[in-house]
């Protein structure tokens, strides 16, 4: 399972990741959402940590800041506090691109994560797997006794 979590955070230390799709975090979605999400995961070449490509691009991260910062404007009155604050995130923001800048030199892409790698999983995915399930909940269905169906599969 992909483990998300925030390099500062506790979790973060001592965790593996593998290449199997975790379909928990970010629920489902289609194909290509998938295909594309999968597609900007970057390894860092040292740790093996994987990074999604909202906490190494700084495009996205930028996009999500600012989209962010027009979200809290639009809730807020107090212009003393607000500048207060925005200054914070701003140097927060900074201090966060500086260790970006500085993890984005050892990341790498494994070549499971290329968009042809991965399109040819999902695929397969489909075919094996998805087939197999849907016969097997087809059975379940019919006969009401798992037991039955687990045999008859093998």
């Amino acid at each position: 399972m992909i483990v998300y979590a925030e390099p500062s955070s506790k979790e973060w230390r001592g965790v593996y990741h593998s290449s199997v799709f975790s379909m928990e975090h970010k629920g489902l979605c289609p194909d290509y959402d998938l295909c594309q999400r999968i597609s900007g995961q970057r390894q860092h070449s040292s740790t093996g940590y994987i990074f999604t490509r909202d906490q190494w691009d700084p495009e996205v991260i930028e996009s999500h800041r600012k989209k962010k910062k027009e979200a809290q404007k639009e809730g807020k009155g107090e212009e003393e506090r607000e500048e207060e604050e925005e200054q914070e995130e701003e140097e927060a923001f900074i201090a966060e691109m500086q260790v970006v800048a500085e993890i984005l030199q050892h990341l790498v892409q494994r070549p499971e994560d290329y968009l042809e790698n991965i399109e040819h999983t999902v695929k397969l995915y489909k075919e094996i797997i998805l087939h197999s399930l849907e016969v097997r909940t087809r059975c379940i269905a019919e006969n009401g006794n798992v037991d039955i169906c687990v045999l008859s599969l093998k």
